[in-house]
């Protein structure tokens, strides 16, 4: 499903209108749809498929791609940092 939202993509980047393609949480998806270690072979397989489309699009398209987890959560808390950021939403 991943893989083909990012071909469905590649028409607008073909514009050359656009040069950034940000994909946030990049495993949430891939950990909901595949659960366990039993099917850890096949989400493995599948991610590296859509990381070398994604890769393919970057060079194809000369596009900068940012893929993220969401960390922002983890790095205030471990930093303890008392005045967070406005812009930094709490997963709580």
């Amino acid at each position: 499903m991943q893989t083909e939202l990012l071909d469905s993509l590649a028409a607008n980047f073909a514009t050359n209108e656009y040069r950034l393609l940000v994909i946030d949480s990049v495993m949430s998806l891939y950990r909901t749809d595949y659960s366990g270690r039993g099917e850890l072979s096949e989400r493995q397989q599948v991610l590296g498929q859509f990381l070398r489309r994604a890769t393919q699009m970057a060079e194809e398209f000369n596009l900068v791609v940012l893929m993220v987890r969401y960390l922002a959560y983890s790095i205030w808390t471990s930093l303890k940092l008392v005045d967070k950021p406005s812009h930094v939403r709490s997963r709580c």
